[in-house]
């Protein structure tokens, strides 16, 4: 809920910055999607728009604590998709959404997200969209992955029993 209430824009390389010129600049030539999409977004400046690629939507809201203007950054996070990846040591195939909790990591080449719950993930799209929910099923995942910083609610139920 809290990243979809915000309005967002994807911008390869960021974490949840507040969107601003000096921003799309400092980004631009950090892929060359940025550039093919820098009209679009900068013509959403002046509209309270925050930035996010795939893995900084991950790292902000799974383990910053993003809140818009807030969030503890942590450099020893800074890793993209492949680098959470290789964080996670307990992963499996996504063939059963029954099996995925929600909070967890979802993979597939080149791409995240987080799974949600109810057979859905919230994904920084590589479109001027920002931060979306879709289907799980619509969008190809691969793996389901726990990131070893995050405690699932699972993990804590059975704590405290």
């Amino acid at each position: 809920e809290l990243a979809t209430a915000y309005n967002t824009v994807y911008v390869n390389g960021t974490v949840g910055q507040k969107l601003t010129n000096g921003l799309i600049t400092d980004t631009l030539h950090w892929s060359e999607g940025n550039e093919t999409r820098e009209k679009k977004v900068r013509a959403l400046v002046k509209n309270n728009y925050y930035a996010f690629d795939c893995s900084g939507m991950v790292k902000a809201l799974l383990l910053w604590q993003w809140e818009g203007d807030f969030y503890k950054y942590n450099g020893n996070e800074e890793v993209n998709q492949a680098g959470l990846l290789d964080l996670c040591t307990e992963k499996g195939d996504v063939t059963d959404c029954d099996m995925i909790l929600p909070g967890e990591f979802l993979y597939k080449d080149g791409h995240c997200g987080i799974y949600i719950g109810n057979g859905e993930v919230i994904h920084a799209a590589n479109t001027n969209a920002g931060v979306i929910k879709t289907p799980i099923g619509d969008s190809g995942w691969t793996h389901w992955l726990k990131i070893p910083y995050v405690t699932y609610a699972e993990e804590t139920e059975e704590s405290t029993e």
